[in-house]
């Protein structure tokens, strides 16, 4: 064969396989988006108005008008007798190496300018997804963020960019959403708002039970307020805010554990401390929580039921199921400071409740739950805020009367001394509320100062609290 009918042997095998490659790729394009269609008739929110298709060879488009449903449920006089809707254009790549589609939101007329005015010529949201041949996509979504200046007036806020990489069955799915802050102020000078960069990352997998667990985490740099009533000043500042948690399903139930810290709290540049907290959730059950997910979801909010979810008795069914296994909850929260560390500790555990007791009186479901709640803080530390925080005429005041009502809550069993530390601890087992042992009153009138009783000679337990899977203490 000469070279020439090679090369154009060669060149005419490549183009066919291309050309194919390329009606796959936008076949398995418009197949997923035909799904996502036709599912959406099963759920009167969200109403297809109209859908039109357009191809060509390298690309082809789909544009689908929405509007709001649940005639019934939402009134159109709400919104001035029209009902709002969105038009959304998915234009499909037919390239075969660079398969995807670019979403562009088409916005109403009326929008144009007051758009043109923020954004300028960019796009105010900008969505693209890429699929792998492998059946792996990633969703990218970004937009600019814009300045808007009135009378003197600002809004600054920085834009977003947002990526999640999942499968077409949406059994593994990762994010990463960055929000790039804002300024905000007014002409006056008498308001500004800082806010700094907030990241969210999540990795998760589906479970056997159908709920997609894994870890994910929160950063956020910080905040700077400043507002002035009259001639009072006032201001707050945040260093960074970050927290983390896993979710995890082990024997069929499911299991959540967090943590996280604000440092840096600070009230008219005063230190209010650093807070931290961590806790747990376990003994859920997993496939229960899927279930009444799904149901909540799929036969709730989108088929226009926006009601007690529990007064579905198909909905009780599921949260008895779900809470079969007596779950439990914990948490320890400490605000840190040079004086000590004040904490709150929680425990709680839910025996499994019937149907009945579920639909029945919150004094009946009450005796389900055994909780307990211990609260110590630094005996000084309300007295350093109070001179740091208070009008200086009224400080001496302040103090006294703290110190006065500190000696008569001793007094009156209400609260115990451990060293330097107040406390207090609260108990509720079988519908019934004890403070520190002792049946719990409202507060009346304290018994006078001088008959406080002594230190108690051993402070309540602050243990940390129980793991999951751990057994309340009583």
């Amino acid at each position: 064969m000469k070279p020439a009918h090679l090369a154009l042997t060669a060149g005419a095998v490549l183009l066919a396989t291309f050309s194919g490659a390329s009606a796959y790729t936008a076949w398995r394009s418009h197949q997923q988006l035909d799904k996502l269609n036709q599912a959406m008739t099963q759920y009167p929110l969200l109403k297809v108005i109209s859908r039109s298709k357009t191809y060509s060879l390298w690309q082809s488009q789909e544009t689908v008008s929405y509007q709001l449903g649940c005639e019934n449920e939402i009134n159109s006089e709400l919104f001035g007798g029209t009902r709002p809707g969105i038009t959304v254009r998915n234009t499909v790549s037919h390239n075969p190496l660079s398969p995807g589609v670019r979403t562009d939101i088409i916005w109403p007329a009326s929008w144009a300018e007051p758009i043109k005015q923020l954004f300028g010529d960019a796009q105010p949201l900008s969505i693209h997804t890429r699929a792998g041949w492998l059946g792996q996509m990633e969703t990218r979504i970004s937009s600019p963020g814009f300045r808007a200046e009135k009378n003197g007036n600002l809004l600054h806020w920085k834009g977003l960019d947002a990526t999640f990489q999942y499968d077409l069955g949406l059994q593994k799915l990762q994010h990463e959403l960055v929000l790039h802050g804002s300024d905000v102020s007014d002409a006056q000078g008498r308001f500004k708002l800082t806010t700094q960069d907030l990241l969210h990352k999540g990795q998760y997998q589906r479970s056997s039970s159908g709920l997609l667990l894994g870890q994910e985490s929160l950063r956020f740099g910080g905040l700077q307020l400043a507002a002035s009533q009259g001639a009072t000043q006032h201001s707050f500042s945040a260093g960074v805010l970050e927290t983390s948690a896993q979710s995890s399903e082990q024997n069929g139930m499911l299991a959540i554990n967090g943590k996280g810290s604000w440092v840096g709290l600070h009230y008219n540049s005063k230190p209010l401390g650093d807070l931290s907290a961590q806790g747990s959730l376990s003994r859920l059950d997993a496939k229960a929580l899927a279930d009444y997910n799904k149901q909540a979801l799929t036969q709730g909010m989108l088929q226009c039921h926006f009601g007690n979810q529990l007064a579905n008795p198909a909905n009780r069914a599921l949260l008895v199921r779900m809470l079969s296994h007596n779950p439990a909850f914990t948490q320890l929260t400490t605000l840190a400071n040079p004086e000590g560390n004040s904490t709150l500790n929680l425990k709680a555990s839910l025996s499994a409740p019937s149907e009945a007791e579920l639909a029945g009186s919150d004094a009946a479901l009450a005796k389900k739950l055994a909780l307990q709640a211990l609260i110590s803080w630094p005996q000084i530390l309300p007295e350093r805020w109070i001179n740091d925080f208070a009008p200086e005429a009224q400080r001496d005041m302040l103090v006294h009367g703290y110190r006065t009502t500190v000696a008569n809550m001793l007094a009156a069993g209400s609260l115990q001394q451990a060293g330097a530390l107040l406390q207090t601890r609260f108990d509720l087992s079988d519908g019934k509320l004890l403070q520190n042992g002792k049946p719990f009153q409202q507060p009346t009138q304290s018994a006078p100062a001088h008959e406080a009783s002594a230190p108690v000679d051993e402070p309540i337990d602050q243990a940390v609290p129980v793991a999951p899977g751990d057994t309340l203490s009583q």
